[in-house]
């Protein structure tokens, strides 16, 4: 059975963006979010915040939002049933920065 990793996190966050094939951003939870740093791959399961540096795997980011049953997240990655701990982050196009004012003379 395929766990619904997009319905687990569009459920749970606000700012929900699709940003093609696997990936989207949204707000994260874990902080006062204004722009959505938090990145999100629906088909590992993994998401990575860029502000705050939350990162967790879908077990630990059911668990982290309340969810009546986050087992049933648990993804079997190394053979064991166990949790995948090794969790990089989502790679995520970066803004250009903002130009910085010239000083008056």
């Amino acid at each position: 059975m395929d766990k619904d990793f997009h319905g687990l996190y569009k459920n749970n966050l606000q700012g929900w963006k699709e940003m093609g094939g696997v990936q989207a951003v949204a707000l994260c939870h874990n902080h006062d979010d204004s722009k959505q740093s938090l990145s999100i791959n629906f088909e590992d399961g993994l998401c990575y915040c860029f502000a705050c540096d939350y990162k967790a795997n879908a077990y630990q980011f059911a668990t982290d939002v309340g969810h009546p049953n986050p087992k049933e997240y648990i993804v079997d990655r190394n053979g064991a049933g166990g949790l995948d701990q090794n969790i990089k982050p989502i790679k995520a196009k970066r803004q250009a920065p903002s130009p910085t004012p010239k000083p008056e003379i």
